[in-house]
C-alpha cells in the first residue's frame, strides 16, 4: 500500500491511514488486510473461470473510497486483457469499506494504490501471495 503522511498547517493531511475492509476492524494490520481481501476477490474470481494462463499474476491497483464507503476503481493494471476483465468483475463485488475518519469525526474520501500479488497453489488455485 502506497501511504504518504504529511502535515500542514492549513489542511489535514490522513493519507497515511487505511480505509477498513469488513472483517479487519481487528486487524493489527489493516493495509495488508484491505491489500488480502482485495486480492481474495479477484483470486475467487480467476478460480470460478478456471483462468490458467500462468502461475503468478501481479495486479497494480489504485481504489478511491468514497465518504460513503463506495469503491471506485482508478487503475488496474496488468499485461494481459482477460486478467483485467476479470478483476474489474471481481471488483465490483467490493462491499463497503468503512472510509478514513479525520480528527474531528467526519468521514472523508481517500484513495489506495497497490498490488496484488496472486500465485497458484498445489491443487492448481489462486492466492493471495
Amino acid at each position: 500500500m502506497i501511504s504518504i503522511c504529511g502535515f500542514s498547517q492549513s489542511k489535514e493531511f490522513i493519507n497515511c491511514l487505511t480505509p477498513t475492509f469488513p472483517g479487519c476492524e481487528n486487524s493489527d494490520d489493516l493495509s495488508k488486510c484491505y491489500r488480502d481481501n482485495v486480492g481474495k476477490l479477484i483470486a475467487a474470481e480467476l478460480n470460478d473461470v478456471n483462468y490458467e494462463k500462468s502461475d503468478k499474476i501481479q495486479i497494480e491497483l489504485l481504489i478511491r473510497t468514497e465518504a460513503n464507503g463506495k469503491s471506485t476503481i482508478l487503475k488496474l493494471k496488468n499485461d494481459d486483457a482477460n486478467v483485467i476483465q476479470l478483476a474489474n468483475l471481481a471488483l465490483e463485488k467490493i462491499p463497503l469499506i468503512t472510509p478514513l475518519k479525520s480528527s474531528d469525526g467526519v468521514h472523508k474520501s481517500s484513495s489506495s494504490g497497490f498490488f496484488v500479488t496472486l500465485i497458484k497453489n498445489k491443487n492448481g488455485k489462486y492466492e493471495v501471495l
